[in-house]
């Protein structure tokens, strides 16, 4: 019983993780895409969502 409270609470925390990260990234997404449509941007730059990602994923 109580290895599965504590498997339950593993799996309650990372689907909150799982959910903050989406949020996350779908944030961060729609202000490069944004930032691009702005500039007139035909091509979105790949060094900036590359950044994106690298922020999204290393904090």
């Amino acid at each position: 019983m109580l290895l599965y409270v504590e498997f339950s609470k593993i799996m309650y925390l990372t689907q909150l993780l799982v959910t903050y990260l989406f949020d996350k990234m779908e944030e961060w997404l729609g202000i490069v895409l944004l930032e691009a449509l702005q500039n007139g941007a035909a091509v979105l730059d790949l060094k900036k969502l590359e950044n994106l990602f690298y922020y999204i994923f290393n904090t």
